[in-house]
C-alpha cells in the first residue's frame, strides 16, 4: 500500500470518528445544555462555555450549517417549540458569558450570539417570555457592555409580527392585525409609546396562553369581550392615525 493511500485512509478514519463523536454529542444535546446551566449556576463560566461550544459544534454538524446560520426552521419534531426555547436561552447565555470577557474577539461575539437569540425569539410562542427575561436583566443586571443587549431588545420590539391579542382575536393575517402592527411602529417612535409596547409584549403573550388552557372560557372571552373591544380600539386608532 502506498504512503499516500495509507494517509488518505487514516484521514478518512479520523474524519469518520470525529463525525461519530459529533453525532453522539448531538443526541446528548439536552445533557450538554443541562451541564452548561449547572456550570453557570455553580459559578464556572469556563465549563459553561466549553459545554455550549460542544453543543454548537454538534448542532452545526447535524444540521450542516454554521451555528450562526442556524435558523428556527431547522428545528423540527414533536419537541420543536421546547427545543427552540432552550436554544434561544443557550445563545443568550453564551452572549452573557462573552460579555464577561474583555478581549475584542469575545466582545464581538456578544452581538453575534444576541442576533441568534433574537432570531430564535422573534414571532415564537415564547417571545413574551424571552422579552420579559431580557427586560428584567436590562434593569437589574450589570453588563460589561449593555448596549448590544439593549439594541437586541429594541430589535425584537420593532421587528416582531406578533400582536398577541389581535392574532388571538382575528388571526395573523387579518387586516385589523396588520393595522395594529403599523400602529406599533408609529408608537415605537415615542417614549410613552415604546413603554406601552414593552408592557404589551411582556405580558400579553402569557395572558393569551393562559386563556387557551380552557376552550370554553377562551371562546367566551374572545367573542363577547376581546373581539368587540379590539374592534372598537381599531376604529378609534383609524380615526386618530388616519
Amino acid at each position: 500500500m502506498s504512503k499516500t493511500k495509507k494517509k488518505n485512509e487514516d484521514e478518512e478514519d479520523e474524519k469518520s470518528f470525529e463525525e461519530k463523536v459529533l453525532e453522539a454529542r448531538y443526541k446528548q444535546r439536552f445533557s450538554l445544555i443541562k451541564i452548561a446551566k449547572m456550570s453557570i449556576d455553580g459559578g464556572d463560566p469556563h465549563q459553561a462555555i466549553r459545554s455550549f461550544e460542544e453543543l454548537f459544534d454538534a448542532l452545526s454538524h447535524h444540521h450542516k450549517v454554521k451555528i450562526l446560520d442556524l435558523n428556527p426552521i431547522h428545528i423540527r419534531g414533536r419537541q420543536a417549540v421546547a427545543e427552540k426555547l432552550l436554544l434561544s436561552h443557550c445563545f443568550y447565555n453564551m452572549a452573557r458569558l462573552m460579555d464577561l470577557k474583555v478581549d475584542e474577539e469575545s466582545q464581538s461575539k456578544v452581538q453575534l450570539y444576541l442576533n441568534q437569540f433574537a432570531k430564535f425569539t422573534l414571532n415564537q410562542p415564547f417571545q413574551s417570555v424571552n422579552t420579559r427575561m431580557l427586560y428584567q436583566h436590562l434593569n437589574k443586571t450589570k453588563f460589561r457592555n449593555k448596549n448590544p443587549f439593549d439594541l437586541c431588545y429594541k430589535k425584537i420590539m420593532a421587528e416582531s409580527k406578533m400582536c398577541f391579542f389581535a392574532n388571538y382575536c382575528f388571526g395573523e393575517n387579518h387586516p385589523i392585525t396588520q393595522h395594529f402592527r403599523t400602529v406599533k411602529l408609529k408608537m415605537l417612535k415615542t417614549k410613552w409609546g415604546s413603554r406601552f409596547v414593552e408592557i404589551y409584549y411582556n405580558y400579553s403573550g402569557s395572558i393569551v396562553q393562559t386563556l387557551e388552557f380552557s376552550r370554553f372560557i377562551s371562546i367566551l372571552l374572545k367573542n363577547i369581550i376581546l373581539r368587540p373591544f379590539f374592534y372598537l380600539v381599531y376604529l378609534i386608532s383609524r380615526v386618530i392615525h388616519d
